[in-house]
This record gives structure tokens, C-alpha cells and sequence, in this order.
């Protein structure tokens, strides 16, 4: 009867993930697809150059490792090379994310009404602090698949089966290494601390079992990380990956870029952003690990045991794991995780107080309600997005939609001069690559973020032999993110003109981009210049 009865629940399981899997694409993708002006565009940018056979480290410059841009590179080899594909495949990452983050807190003993509450609470405070295609979405899907395979799955007992976190491990890593390395370490972390735990209960640990496990989980992660350095290191050579992974994250990236832990920036989206829940959402880790201390001074419960060091151990590696930059965006990107501890920890209570009738009756009222409030919290998320997106436009990169008539106006004529050249080239600045996408102009150099002060000194003089030597007949600019005193500016002043546009000055709506025509090429048509 107990086997029928657990048969029974785990149906009802599975149901309850192929709806939530479904529901969330279905609502994620009615969403507006608005395109975000630098990082998403990077990251589309990238995987559509990978698709017209440039090599990512060779061709196209990235300091995060490969596979989230080949595997949506890939996604537009099927589907197509547009928003759409973009965003629906975004949002089954997310739709994966939520039901993984579901099983795990049932896996954990939540009950399912509670359980339910963690891809709601997930939608909310991440999806909604950075709706955009990104790297991030990818790692944050793997590091909920790990949480679920460890919490789950029978390392414990089975040495040989700890190659499935190794393996997870090792794609999280070549999804984002600086996600991925300190999220691997916990993985293993967890294994050692298991066999520590060993000594509080009857039964001995094994040297031998703890020498087994860490020698699965380390083929598993060798067995992705290994074959793909090669790949690269023949492609590209080592100088290239070293630089591109090593050097620039160390040397250009961490000295400018830093911030301190729930910071909100510029590029926040503070009309979505719960930013003091995000701040202080690690605090939903206190009621686990009490019940953690519980179960090891009791020496009771070993799974119970295991599965929480699980839980705890791979949170803190989540917040290390976002180390280098923690604002509430990056936050956003493990928060998942503290949900599930959060509900964790509000099991724990509601079994210790065994509610019974009109309590239990209270209990569900609460629950429900939560639930409606957080659906309602959807619904009004999605109707801001709409009001905010409200001008749609065919593009080179399918529909997008816009939140200014000037926009659409822009890129059009961007697109038309563009196409009428013999390369198509065009050069977007700085922080900017979005028009690569809209307008088909093709980025001569291999550089989609380029920051003066930022980027090596030898990137700024490559663009800049690149954008002489190829006389690039147009340029793109974001003149609000012009640094002082950039070389790359001063060359555009230099060897531009500006083309103004009547039709964009005519919508009364200042446009945050400016368009500039190489005053030595052959496309010059004076009637448009000032």
C-alpha cells in the first residue's frame, strides 16, 4: 500500500511538472520581446556569428566559456535566427528551471502546495529582474538540475552514480566558468562532508566508498571540461583561450567592475525588482541549517541529514559563485535556490506544530493565498511589460517589440544604407550591439563589448586598424556612453560625418543612437548629412 501510495504521489508529481513546464513557457513567451541594447544583444550577436562560421576566441572575442552560445547557435540553425527563438528557448530554460526547483522541494519532503510556490516566487525575483536571453539562464538551469541530481539521486550508496553531478558539474563550467568552477567545488565538497558526517552515526565511513565518489565526479567533470579545452586549444590555440578566459576576466574585467553585495545598479529593472527580498534572501537558509544541527546532534535521520548539507553547501557555493559581481541582478540568478530552502524551512515548522482541523483548515487558506498573490504578481508584471513594449516592429532579427516610435524608424534606415554597401558592415559603439541584429550589419571586428578603459589597450588599437584598413562605411553610436577621452570616439570624429534623419527628428522622441557615414566613402549622399 505504501509503494501504491508513493507510485501514486510521483504521478501526481510528474503531472504537476509537465503542467508547470508549460504554463511557464506559455506565459514567458506572450511576454513583450524587447531586445536589451548590450548584453543580450552580445550574447545573440555572438551565436548568430557562430552560425555564419566564425570560431568563438579566434573570430568572435568572449571571456566566458562556449557552450551557452553554440548550444543557442545552435538553437537558430533549427528554429531560426530570431527574437523569437531567443526568447522561447529562454523561456524553456526557465520553464525547466522552475520544474527542477518543484522537485526538489518535494524531494525534500515539502508538501506540493508549497512546493508549488518556488517556481511562482522564481518567476518573479528572476526571470523578472533580467528578462533577457542570456549565458546566466543557462548556468542557472544547470545549477537547479545539480541541486535536484544531488538532493536525489543515490550517490550515498551507488559511488559510481556520483558521475552525474560530475558530469552536471563540468557543464556548468563550460556554460560559465566563474559560475560554474565554485558551484563544481561545493558538488565536491558535499561528498567530503558526507563522509565526515559518517562519524556521528552507527554505521563507519569508508575510506574507500569516499575515494570512489571523488574519482566518479571527477571523470564526470574531466569528461566535458577536458575534451572541450582541446577542441578550443586546437581551433584557436592556447594563447587565445588563455587570454580570452584567464587573462581578461583577472586583469580587465575584476579591477573595474565591482560592486557590493544586493547593490542596484544602473542596469537594474527597478520597477521589477523586489531588491530587498533579494538582498536578504540568503537569511532563508536559517531555518535548514537549524534543522540540520538538529538531525546531526540526534544522529537519527542519515538522509534527512545528507540532503539538507546538500541544500546548505550548494547555496553558499551559489553565493560564492556570484562573487565577483553580487548586485541584486546577479542575486537574481541563484535566488532559486534560497526558495527552496525557504520552504524547507516552513515544512519543518508545520510538521514540529502538527496542525490539526481548523488549524489545518488555516493552513490552507494561507497557502492558497500566497499562491494567488504571486499569480496576480505575474499578471501584473506581464501588463507592465505590454505597456511598456507597446510599439512592435518587423526587423532583420523578426518582431521585436519597442518602447519608442524613433527606434523602429532608426533601424529601418540603418538597414537600408547598410544593405546598399558591398560588405554590410557595420560598426556599433560603445556598449552597444543591438543594431548588429535589427539593421543585419555585420561587426567587422571581433569585439561586441568594447569599452574604452576597459578593454586591453591592443583590443582598442585592433578595432581601430580594423575600422581603417576595412574604410567600415557606417557607424552606430551611444553618445550617452561615451567615455572621456576615447580613442575610438576621437577617430569616428575624425573620419565621420553625421547622417541625420528627419524622419526619426520628425517623432518628436530624442533617439539615444547616433548614425555616422565614413566621409571618404563611395555611399556619400550629401542630402542627408548636417
Amino acid at each position: 500500500m505504501r509503494r501504491l501510495t508513493r507510485f501514486s504521489g510521483q504521478r501526481v508529481d510528474l503531472t504537476l511538472g509537465l503542467l508547470l513546464f508549460a504554463g511557464i513557457v506559455v506565459y514567458l513567451s506572450t511576454l513583450p520581446r524587447n531586445l536589451n541594447q548590450a548584453d543580450e544583444s552580445y550574447f545573440l550577436y555572438e551565436a548568430k556569428r557562430i552560425g555564419e562560421g566564425q570560431v568563438m576566441y579566434r573570430d568572435v572575442f568572449q571571456f566566458v566559456t562556449p557552450l551557452a552560445s553554440y548550444a543557442m547557435s545552435g538553437l537558430f540553425w533549427l528554429f531560426g535566427t530570431s527574437m523569437a527563438t531567443a526568447r522561447i528557448a529562454t523561456a524553456c530554460l526557465h520553464a525547466l528551471t522552475g520544474v527542477m526547483l518543484f522537485a526538489t522541494g518535494r524531494r525534500l519532503g515539502v508538501r506540493t502546495q508549497l512546493a508549488l510556490l518556488v517556481p511562482l516566487a522564481y518567476l518573479i525575483t528572476s526571470e523578472a529582474v533580467w528578462p533577457s536571453a542570456s549565458w546566466h539562464w543557462f548556468s542557472t538551469c544547470c545549477a537547479a538540475i545539480l541541486l535536484y541530481a544531488m538532493v536525489a539521486g543515490p550517490w550515498a550508496n551507488r559511488p559510481g552514480w556520483a558521475v552525474v553531478p560530475g558530469l552536471l558539474s563540468g557543464l556548468l563550467i563550460g556554460l560559465q566558468q566563474q559560475r560554474g568552477i565554485p558551484v563544481a567545488a561545493g558538488a565536491g565538497a558535499v561528498l567530503v562532508l558526507d563522509f565526515l558526517l559518517d562519524l556521528r552515526y552507527p554505521q563507519p565511513p569508508s575510506w574507500r566508498v569516499l575515494a570512489a565518489r571523488i574519482g566518479y565526479f571527477t571523470a564526470g567533470v574531466a569528461a566535458v571540461v577536458i575534451p572541450l579545452l582541446l577542441v578550443f586549444v586546437l581551433w584557436v590555440g592556447v594563447d587565445a583561450l588563455y587570454d580570452a578566459l584567464v587573462r581578461f576576466p583577472l586583469q580587465s574585467y575584476r579591477p573595474h567592475f565591482r560592486t557590493s553585495w544586493g547593490a542596484v545598479g544602473p542596469m537594474t529593472a527597478v520597477e521589477y525588482t523586489y531588491s530587498t527580498v533579494l538582498t536578504y534572501s540568503p537569511l532563508a537558509l536559517a531555518l535548514p541549517l537549524v534543522e540540520f544541527a538538529v538531525a546531526f546532534a540526534r544522529g537519527r535521520d542519515r538522509q534527512r541529514a545528507r540532503q539538507l548539507c546538500v541544500l546548505l553547501v550548494l547555496s553558499g557555493a551559489a553565493a560564492l559563485s556570484i562573487g565577483y559581481y553580487p548586485d541584486v541582478i546577479h542575486i537574481a540568478f541563484i535566488v532559486g535556490i534560497f526558495w527552496v530552502a525557504a520552504v524547507v524551512g516552513v515544512e519543518w515548522v508545520l510538521r514540529a506544530l502538527q496542525p490539526v482541523g481548523a488549524w489545518h483548515a488555516a493552513e490552507t487558506v494561507v497557502l492558497a493565498a500566497a499562491a494567488l498573490a504571486l499569480v496576480l504578481q505575474l499578471v501584473s508584471y506581464a501588463r507592465l511589460r505590454h505597456a511598456q513594449f507597446p510599439v512592435a516592429h518587423q526587423t532583420a532579427f523578426g518582431r521585436i517589440d519597442f518602447a519608442s516610435r524613433w527606434e523602429p524608424v532608426f533601424i529601418d534606415k540603418v538597414r537600408e544604407l547598410v544593405a546598399a554597401t558591398p560588405t554590410h558592415e557595420l560598426f556599433c559603439y560603445s556598449q552597444l550591439a543591438a543594431p548588429y541584429l535589427t539593421t543585419g550589419g555585420r561587426n567587422p571586428t571581433p569585439y561586441q563589448k568594447l569599452i574604452s578603459g576597459v578593454s586591453p589597450p591592443a583590443q582598442i588599437q585592433r578595432s581601430l586598424r580594423i575600422l581603417e584598413s576595412r574604410r567600415v562605411p557606417y557607424v552606430v553610436t551611444a553618445p550617452l556612453w561615451m567615455p572621456p577621452n576615447d580613442p575610438i570616439n576621437k577617430y569616428i570624429a575624425e573620419h565621420y560625418e553625421y547622417v541625420s534623419m528627419p524622419e526619426v527628428t520628425a517623432l518628436d522622441e530624442p533617439p539615444i543612437y547616433s548614425l555616422y557615414r565614413r566621409k571618404d566613402s563611395a555611399a556619400a549622399e550629401p542630402s542627408s548629412t548636417q
